[in-house]
């Protein structure tokens, strides 16, 4: 019976620790890493002439923003529409459409803007 109790005692530990070793916690000792790329425009639609900006957020493996480095962003259709690659400023240049997009750490985000 006494063998029997400390088997059951022992299982029930390894069990936990099996259990505990598997959580991931937000606040715990794992180190966050840019799993996901967000990109906002501020707005989908704008006229010749006019300009708007791109705003670029990392989000770690916890979806919580972090600092990730340099953002790079490109247009698909400069003669549409012009992007500054390092702050993120579009300007309009013909009627169109074209995808703007932005890079961190080889992670991607597209967005549509439109040229009326």
């Amino acid at each position: 019976m006494r063998r029997l109790k400390i088997v059951n005692s022992v299982v029930a530990i390894v069990a936990m620790g099996l259990i505990a070793g598997c959580y991931e916690s937000p606040t715990g000792p794992g180190q966050p890493a840019l799993t996901t790329v967000r990109l906002t425009l501020a707005a989908d639609s704008i006229e010749v002439g006019q300009t708007t900006s791109a705003t670029v957020t990392a989000l770690d493996q916890y979806g919580l923003p972090i600092a990730a480095g340099p953002a790079k962003f490109t247009s698909s259709s400069p003669e549409v529409a012009t992007v500054n690659e390092s702050t993120g400023a579009i300007e309009a240049i013909s009627p169109g459409t074209a995808q703007i997009t932005v890079t961190i750490a080889g992670k991607t985000a597209q967005r549509t803007i439109t040229v009326l």
